[in-house]
């Protein structure tokens, strides 16, 4: 072989070996691992995960309001969202606010900023006089942005007791009238005896119409012939109950008081109002008296009235539970 065809062989060689290096160093890349499956979860951020709501003839009242966060098992590269779903039995959906409704988790991050569930209105639960309590539950709806990161289904939940509704409390009793603007210097005040030089008490009543009733509608026994008309000799009467009466004197009247007497101490109202009228419908206050157990007592005013129309009412019951009127005199002057 001529050097020359050695040359020329030798260079072939070390051009296929080349060749043969380079394909040998181009081989495929090596693919990356599958992303391990992760779980995101739902935590409250709050200790007080119970409440209670009162309940009065005014509705049911009170507010339930915590927060929520999204939590990644471990933190991952890609950045996810996780829209939150919220209920509680008996309410409609259109009454809690979910604030915001859905949360991300950013790349590199294992827990989302906080939503908040809260309720105010509780105006469905209201028919519902019992005791009874409910759950708020907040749940995962879904999860985007990465595909191996899968929703823990365990909600977060809230209890929710609803007190009884509340007994409506006993109405306050009727104040006492005020005082007669006409005349606030004409009052009534109770005594134990009157000047019998000055005064004296009439019980010839049998010229003058009288009305009875009673205040809760209990039956007035004897109301046409008693002894405080004057034309029968039983005392008007009732049980459980309290005795009320007009007198038209059929003219006017210059009155100083008035004297009342009852069977005895135990059947006698431990109080009583007195109005006077002008017209026997719009009645003016005189006042109460508060006589407590006297078989007999008088009431007597500040001053001279002059009046056709008297109205008495008892306001308070005897000891006894039943209750009686024997005479009504009126004071006059000798």
């Amino acid at each position: 072989m001529t050097q020359i065809r050695k040359f020329i062989l030798a260079l072939a060689c070390i051009a296929g070996g080349a060749v043969l290096y380079s394909c040998d160093k181009e081989k495929q890349p090596t693919p990356e691992p599958t992303p391990a499956e992760e779980t995101v979860s739902l935590k409250s951020t709050d200790n007080a995960q119970a409440f209670t709501l009162t309940h009065d003839k005014d509705g049911v009242h009170g507010t339930v309001e915590f927060n929520v966060t999204a939590n990644l098992s471990n933190a991952i590269k890609d950045e996810i969202t996780v829209k939150l779903a919220v209920s509680c039995e008996g309410v409609s959906g259109n009454k809690i606010t979910l604030t915001p409704s859905e949360v991300k988790v950013k790349a590199d991050s294992k827990v989302s900023s906080a939503a908040k569930v809260k309720i105010t209105d509780w105006s469905e639960l209201a028919a519902t006089e019992a005791e009874k309590s409910y759950t708020v539950s907040v749940k995962i709806s879904s999860v985007s942005g990465a595909a191996y990161v899968k929703a823990d289904a365990k909600a977060v939940t809230a209890t929710v007791k609803k007190e009884a509704k509340a007994s409506d409390p006993d109405p306050d009793p009727d104040p006492d009238p005020d005082p007669n603007p006409d005349d606030p210097d004409l009052t009534v005040t109770l005594a134990s005896s009157i000047d019998t030089e000055v005064y004296t008490v009439n019980y010839d009543n049998t010229a003058y119409e009288f009305k009875f009733w009673t205040t809760n509608g209990a039956t007035v026994e004897n109301p046409e012939t008693n002894s405080v008309i004057g034309n029968g000799t039983s005392d008007v009467a009732c049980d459980n109950d309290l005795i009320c009466f007009t007198i038209d004197f059929k003219e006017v009247k210059s009155l100083y008081g008035f004297h009342l007497r009852h069977w005895g101490g135990s059947y006698c109202p431990l109080a009583s109002d007195f109005y006077y009228s002008d017209n026997g419908t719009d009645w003016k206050y005189l006042g109460k008296v508060e006589n407590g157990q006297t078989s007999q007592y008088y009431a007597l005013l500040s001053k001279e009235l002059k009046t056709r129309y008297i109205k008495y009412e008892m306001t308070e019951g005897s000891t006894m539970g039943r209750i009686d009127i024997m005479k009504f005199g009126l004071v006059l002057k000798n």
